[in-house]
């Protein structure tokens, strides 16, 4: 049995799959990119838009279109094991035994109280990003809102090692919970899907 493109053995279960959709960003980023290198070109009389969008323009549309080898594109939780599947071929796939995870954390994505700019704008940002993440940090782990904004996911391992991973932000408050549960009241008592894709599909560009 394989999921996304993964061997599974006959008696694992699956708990959790995702597969980031590569294709969706590709769109996105050249659509994105596509309408700064055009508004760079029309306005080539104001010079500094043009100095900034169209390099910013491709740059997007090279990296929608050229995914860094190691960017995570698939994480598959199963009975036995965690696996995160990098974009690129010849990278390594991290593939780590449930035994060897003792905690789960989470690194959230920054947001902006205010979108000024100044000393004083940083340290309302600041205040307000504190404030946030203290009563996030509140939450159980196993509630979805401890997870909200996770744009990576930290497994500390065995050893005092920890392992950091990209994580979409949509997935953080679906993943999260499901390791919490995992590791606080025992792996069984996670419930198994069956509807899970075999191979790859929207992570292929």
């Amino acid at each position: 049995m394989n999921v996304i493109g993964i061997p599974i053995q006959a008696d694992e279960q699956i708990f959790y799959s995702y597969e980031v959709d590569l294709k969706k960003k590709k769109k996105t980023g050249n659509l994105l990119g596509g309408i700064l290198v055009l508004i760079g070109a029309v306005t080539v009389w104001f010079t500094c838009i043009t100095v900034v969008a169209i390099p910013i323009g491709i740059y997007i549309i090279y990296k929608a279109n050229n995914p860094s080898t190691d960017n995570i594109i698939g994480m598959i939780l199963t009975s036995e094991r965690f696996i995160a599947i990098p974009y690129g071929a010849d990278m390594k796939i991290r593939d780590i035994p449930l035994s060897q995870i003792e905690d789960v954390e989470c690194k959230r994505k920054k947001g902006k109280a205010t979108h000024r700019s100044g000393w004083v704008a940083a340290a309302v940002n600041a205040g307000a990003n504190a404030i946030k993440e203290h009563q996030q940090n509140k939450q159980a782990k196993t509630h979805p809102n401890y997870w909200t904004d996770a744009e990576q996911l930290h497994l500390v391992l065995s050893g005092g090692r920890m392992e950091k991973l990209a994580i979409e932000l949509q997935e953080g408050p679906h993943l999260g919970p499901i390791l919490a549960t995992g590791l606080n009241s025992g792996w069984d008592k996670l419930v198994a899907i069956e509807a899970v894709p075999s191979e790859r599909t929207v992570s292929l560009l």
